[in-house]
């Protein structure tokens, strides 16, 4: 699927962290939907987020594929 995604924290270029491309088509668990997104924003909390900034008072908290 073709998808904006994020590959690590970049505190210093958060949006150097986003990469455009073709990833694998997840799995949908037993019970859930698949939906089709058309358009997404960046916001400002996500940002935060690529700067590898948040409430938690560690930054190893990101997802595995950081």
């Amino acid at each position: 699927m073709f998808a904006v995604y994020a590959t690590h924290a970049a505190p210093d270029d958060p949006l150097s962290a986003l990469k455009v491309g073709e990833r694998p088509e997840p799995d949908v668990p037993d019970g859930w939907v698949r939906v089709k997104v058309s358009h997404a924003s960046l916001n400002r909390h996500d940002l935060f987020t690529l700067r590898g900034m948040s409430g938690q008072p560690r930054r190893d908290h990101l997802p595995p594929s950081f």
